[in-house]
């Protein structure tokens, strides 16, 4: 709920000593069984197996589909095998018709003038042509989909229903309804349906009826964009089919055979009232509807992010030197048969992400690093790339998909346990790869950490003689606190797994242990994002054992974790809320307020703490058995 609070769909009182939560006007929508409840498309797109084909975009450049790749079949064909999942979809595209369908009927009365007979083409369960049918009593409707859509559509009895195949055969009607259909399709399939729409017309009054998204020219413009972006992404992985600018739309019609068209805007932005209460109140629902969706859509960030760094994107670019064409970047991809216009879809959403910024040079679309992607080149002292993909990778975000089961009670498992079968520790003692990703992932999070722990508390290290860093990984941190202060005897402590495939510095002892069991004495004990892993029981279990490890006078404990500050608006805020909920779901952990931090040590037996701020994601903890200190991240 504290997320949620957060992300400002719920609000939170205190009232008589207790919190309670009430909806945000964003909330209404996620309410099931209502008439506008966004529920039903929610559970659709973020369904694991829908997601799996954003796992490998990368591989959509090549090839079939990204979705063929990641469940072996074409999307059509999984939908005919899986009643269960057909259901989903379904119910999905009926929230998704509700939406516009009043506006269709109401917006756009005249469309339906002169004509006596319709026919919606990939209609579904016929939800939208029912409404039509009622509204204009006057029309013959009929539904026209594949047959186990129309096996499992209701009998409505204003609709008529055939099953066929819209690349074989259009029924003959007086107009053609197509929602949300033709963007499912590449260029040239679009082209054929739309010929076959052209025969099954009259030539004189028929009328090809097209609901579909108008990608702006400018992807940053209305509410909307961010989501149109991402529709066009999805289509690409799961049929390649796309979006299409208003340009593109005009030429397939053409090329269709078609003398031209008539385009008219019926999104939630219209209203059909003069009234200025209507209108604003139009105005509010289309802004929750737009922030539901970014919501819904945020993971796309990640794993277009991720595919950036599989291709090379930044370093191709970096190592280019000057703006490079989109020619010359697809060139640069190993790859054969590689398709350029995907690609360039890829780097539409790139720039929306304000990653990389388009140029024309010579005519040319070229793209260039914006400042933020300079953290996306390999090998760099400040590159992120092996926290990215270890944060984007498939199995480290299934956990996400159980985080309802993360609501049991003591004895529940985790999410991690839930999705992969044992816990986090026992699965990377058995997946070398995994672990291997894991442990890269965290030096890089150390070498990022590292350089402001050394220069901002150098005090820290006076007068001691010795440090553990207990659960040090692979030596990384310890590394560079060694080469700053050479009178110090650097020990890394942690589980055999981990030492065993950590790189063996001269500069730094390896010890393998259970923290749990024992800790190495040291003047000194390191614990760099360690606690948030644990329960509080476990954490003051650590911390008793670091107290008996560390002498009595002047033996310090120095802690570099994130203190939470539930009203702080700061850069990081969204980040360590997000970090609190991967720990919950991974490890059982949390991340914890200075209050929740201030009884944990207190509770092992320590006399105080003191805070000191270091400028980076974590925060720096730092006590001693007498004074000792913890830091925020300002």
């Amino acid at each position: 709920m504290r997320h949620l609070v957060h992300m400002k769909l719920f609000l939170i009182q205190r009232i008589d000593g207790q919190l309670r939560y009430q909806l945000e006007l964003v909330a209404k929508l996620l309410v099931k069984g209502g008439e506008q409840s966004m529920a039903p498309s929610i559970l659709m797109i973020l369904d694991k197996d829908y997601m799996a084909p954003w796992h490998l975009m990368k591989d959509c450049l090549w090839g079939a589909t990204a979705f063929e790749k990641a469940v072996r079949k074409s999307f059509l064909d999984y939908m005919a095998d899986d009643p269960a999942k057909n259901q989903l979809f379904m119910e999905a595209m009926v929230f998704n018709s509700q939406t516009w369908t009043s506006e269709l009927i109401t917006g756009c009365k005249d469309m339906f003038d002169g004509i006596r007979s319709v026919v919606d083409v990939g209609g579904g369960n016929g939800t939208t042509l029912r409404a039509i049918a009622q509204a204009f009593p006057h029309l013959k409707c009929t539904v026209y989909d594949l047959p186990h859509v129309i096996a499992d559509s209701p009998n409505h009895p204003e609709v008529e229903r055939i099953q066929g195949d819209m690349f074989k055969f259009i029924p003959s009607v007086d107009a053609l309804l197509l929602k949300f259909v033709l963007h499912d399709w590449g260029d040239e399939e679009c082209i054929k349906i739309l010929k076959r729409c052209k025969e099954a017309v009259p030539q004189e009054g028929g009328k090809v009826i097209i609901v579909d998204t108008v990608l702006d020219s400018d992807s940053d413009v209305g509410p909307y964009s961010h989501l149109k972006l991402c529709s066009n992404l999805e289509m690409m992985l799961t049929f390649e089919g796309k979006e299409r600018t208003e340009k593109e739309w005009k030429k397939h019609i053409l090329d269709a055979g078609f003398d031209g068209c008539k385009i008219k805007c019926i999104s939630a932005s219209i209203s059909n009232s003069n009234m200025l209460s209507m209108q604003v109140q139009e105005d509010e629902h289309q802004a929750a509807q737009a922030k539901i969706w970014e919501i819904v859509y945020g993971f796309s960030d990640t794993l277009v992010l991720r595919c950036a760094i599989q291709l090379g994107i930044a370093d191709i670019i970096h190592k280019h030197g000057d703006p490079i064409s989109l020619a010359e970047l697809a060139s640069r991809i190993p790859a054969n048969c590689l398709n350029v216009d995907h690609l360039y879809r890829i780097m539409r959403y790139l720039v929306h992400m304000k990653l990389f910024s388009p140029r024309t040079i010579d005519g040319q679309l070229c793209y260039e690093l914006e400042p933020a992607a300079k953290f996306l080149v390999k090998g760099s002292d400040q590159s992120m790339v092996p926290a990215l993909l270890a944060i984007s990778d498939v199995d480290f975000m299934a956990p996400w998909h159980h985080i309802k089961e993360g609501l049991g009670g003591e004895c529940a498992t985790t999410a991690f346990e839930k999705a992969l079968g044992s816990s986090i520790w026992d699965y990377m003692a058995g997946n070398p790869a995994k672990n291997q990703l894991f442990n890269e992932a965290m030096a890089c999070d150390s070498r990022l950490l590292t350089s402001a722990l050394i220069s901002g508390c150098k005090e820290m290290f006076d007068g001691i003689g010795s440090v553990v860093d207990v659960g040090g990984g692979t030596g990384t941190a310890l590394r560079a606190i060694a080469q700053a202060f050479p009178h110090l005897k650097c020990t890394v402590y942690d589980l055999p797994h981990v030492i065993a495939d950590s790189p063996n510095y001269p500069e730094v002892q390896r010890i393998e242990g259970d923290m749990f069991q024992s800790i190495p004495s040291a003047d000194a004990i390191l614990m760099k994002c360690i606690l948030h892993d644990w329960d509080d029981q476990k954490c003051i279990k650590i911390l008793k054992r670091c107290k008996e490890a560390v002498p009595q006078e002047g033996g310090e404990v120095i802690i570099v974790d994130i203190v939470l500050d539930l009203n702080s608006d700061s850069f990081y805020s969204h980040m360590r809320m997000c970090m609190d909920l991967d720990m919950m779901l991974n490890t059982g952990g949390k991340e914890r307020t200075e209050e929740e931090w201030k009884k944990l040590i207190f509770d092992a037996g320590f006399a105080g703490y003191k805070i000191k701020c270091i400028s980076a994601v974590q925060s720096l903890t730092w006590y001693f058995l007498a004074v000792g200190c913890v830091s925020k991240i300002s």
